[in-house]
C-alpha cells in the first residue's frame, strides 16, 4: 500500500523524528527558510507557491492512502464553541501571523487502537462539557473518516499544544483513531491539512506534530513486572508516548508517507478549498447571532469587554 521509509525516533533529538526528508531529498534546493537560493524555473507564480508549500518536494502518487467511498464524500460540521464556554474564546488573542505552524494531533496514544466506543461524538461532548465548566481545552478540527468537525476559527488561540508558544501559533488539527476511521480519518486529516497551507501559507516544514511542539510527553517503558527498563549504558529507556503516536512509529506510512499524501493533495489541487470557504460564512453568521444577543457589534470588543470585567473582580 506505501512506499518503504526509514522512518527515524530519536527520542533525545525531535529534530530527528520522522519529519525528516527521504535520502533522496536530501541534497536538492529546499525552500525551507534557511536561504537557499531557488534554481527552479517556473511557468506561473502559483507554480512557484505550490513549490515552495511543499518544499521542492516531488509529487508522488506511488505513496497514498486506500481510501473508502465514505472518505470521498466527506462532510464538514461545525459545532462552534460559544463565547461564554470557559475562556477559550472570549480571553485569546488571534494566532500570530509570524511562524504560524499547523500542529496534528491524534485523539489516544499508545500501540493498540482507541476504544471503539469513543467516536467523533464523544470527543464532541468532552470538549463542549470542558468548557462548559471553565476547561481551556480544545483543537481547531476534529477529522473522522467520513467526516470534519470545526470547533473554533482557525484564527484564534485554542489549547491544543500543551505549550503557549504552539498554542499562539498553531492550527491543531486532530484525528479520530478507531479501527473503523483507519487510513480515512488520515487522508481527511492530511488534505485538511494540505488546504490550510494552501489558504494561510503555512510551508510544510511548519507541519509537525504535538510531540515536536511539547517534548515533555515521554513515559519510561516497564517490564512485565513493572520495573523500569533500562540500556547497556544503565540508562532508563523511554517510550515516546505522544500524539500522533502512531504515525511517529511508523504505522500507515509513518510521517514521511502522511507528509508525502500532504504533497501530493497540494499538486494535484486536491483540497477542501469551497469547503472551508462555506466554514468561514457559517462562522461569521453565528457570531453576528451571538453577538446581537449580547448588543455587542465585534469579536474585539467583547474581548475587550470581558478583559475590563476580569480585572474588576480579582
Amino acid at each position: 500500500m506505501y512506499r518503504d521509509h526509514k522512518i527515524s525516533n530519536d527520542d533525545r533529538n525531535p529534530g530527528n523524528m520522522a519529519i525528516a526528508l527521504p535520502e533522496s531529498l536530501n541534497n536538492t534546493q529546499l525552500y525551507n527558510g534557511d536561504g537557499r537560493v531557488k534554481l527552479k524555473a517556473y511557468t506561473s507564480k502559483e507554480e512557484e507557491r505550490i513549490d515552495t508549500l511543499c518544499d521542492g518536494i516531488k509529487l508522488d502518487l506511488e505513496v497514498g492512502y486506500q481510501i473508502s467511498e465514505a472518505c470521498k464524500n466527506t462532510k464538514f460540521e461545525l459545532h462552534l464553541l460559544p463565547f461564554y464556554y470557559g475562556n477559550v474564546r472570549h480571553a485569546n488573542l488571534f494566532l500570530r501571523e509570524h511562524n504560524k505552524c499547523i500542529i496534528i494531533h491524534e485523539t489516544s496514544s499508545g500501540v493498540d487502537y482507541a476504544d471503539p466506543h469513543k467516536t467523533s461524538n464523544h470527543y464532541i461532548d468532552f470538549i463542549n462539557k470542558a468548557n462548559n465548566t471553565g476547561d481551556n481545552t480544545g483543537y481547531h478540527f476534529l477529522c473522522d473518516s467520513n467526516r470534519i468537525i470545526c470547533f473554533l476559527p482557525w484564527n484564534e488561540v485554542a489549547y491544543h499544544a500543551g505549550s503557549l508558544i504552539y498554542n499562539s501559533r498553531g492550527i491543531g488539527i486532530e484525528r479520530i483513531v478507531t479501527q473503523d476511521a483507519g487510513v480515512d480519518a488520515i487522508y481527511n486529516q492530511a488534505k485538511l491539512t494540505a488546504t490550510l497551507m494552501y489558504m494561510e501559507d503555512i510551508p510544510i516544514h511548519k507541519v509537525m506534530t504535538h510531540f515536536d511542539a511539547n517534548y515533555a510527553r515521554r513515559l519510561p517503558q516497564r517490564d512485565e513486572d513493572g520495573n523500569f527498563i533500562y540500556d547497556e549504558n544503565g540508562e532508563v529507556v523511554y517510550y515516546l508516548k505522544s500524539c500522533p503516536d502512531r504515525l511517529i512509529h511508523g504505522q500507515f506510512g509513518g510521517l514521511l508517507a502522511f507528509r508525502q499524501v500532504v504533497v501530493n493533495c497540494l499538486r494535484t489541487g486536491d483540497l477542501y478549498l469551497k469547503e472551508l470557504e462555506y466554514l468561514k460564512k457559517q462562522i461569521r453568521d453565528e457570531d453576528a447571532k451571538a453577538l446581537e444577543k449580547l448588543h455587542i457589534r465585534e469579536v474585539k470588543d467583547y474581548r475587550a469587554l470581558v478583559q475590563i470585567n476580569s480585572k474588576k473582580t480579582r
